[in-house]
């Protein structure tokens, strides 16, 4: 069977549960990167709250190369098990992604949070061999969104199948936003 690869923002049915409560947490993160002292420092702290709100097991950072437009890993990640994520950790460590290559490039395309529901089926994912040796089906991913362009990508890894959640995806977009705008403070200061 193929893989369901779609945009987040697919399923238009609204989700039950705490909108006030996303909206809430969603401004929490953005606050704390806001007030990192580096780019990394927001990029870990945000991917730790993430991962730890959403149960999600691997979350990491790709940011978009100035001279090439590809996106490249920060080498920054959340982990619960470093152990059984390493063959996908490294698999990830030099990838240089391209526009629509893998999951980083389609949303680096799309400009869209993508969801897909099993990574190892995925014929276009770079990862997928270290995606199945390390346990992981499910994957997320939203545009770290800047004032011109995405700046970055946030990817999120699932040990099982799960549906997409637009609601989550809405607020994602929101922290992507935010850390745009760290993003690209940073780039301006090192310029």
């Amino acid at each position: 069977m193929a893989p369901e690869i779609r945009p987040s923002s697919w399923n238009p049915r609204p989700t039950t549960g705490s909108h006030r409560s996303l909206t809430q947490w969603a401004r929490v993160v953005a606050g704390l990167a806001h007030s990192a002292v580096t780019v990394e420092e927001a990029l870990e702290w945000t991917l730790s709250l993430v991962c730890e709100h959403t149960g999600w097991p691997l979350g990491h950072v790709f940011l978009r190369d100035d001279d090439t437009g590809s996106m490249i890993s920060s080498q920054i990640w959340s982990d619960s098990d470093p152990v059984r994520h390493r063959p996908f950790v490294e698999a990830s460590r030099d990838l240089i992604i391209r526009q629509g290559q893998s999951l980083p490039g389609l949303i680096l395309d799309l400009g869209d949070a993508v969801w897909v529901t099993d990574v190892t089926a995925e014929g276009d994912l770079l990862r997928g061999g270290a995606a199945e040796k390390s346990g992981l089906v499910a994957a997320t991913g939203y545009p770290i969104i800047g004032s011109r362009r995405i700046e970055g990508v946030m990817e999120f890894f699932l040990h099982e199948a799960a549906p997409p959640e637009p609601e989550l995806a809405d607020v994602m977009f929101l922290i992507g936003a935010h850390l745009g705008g760290v993003v690209e403070r940073s780039r301006g200061e090192s310029a």
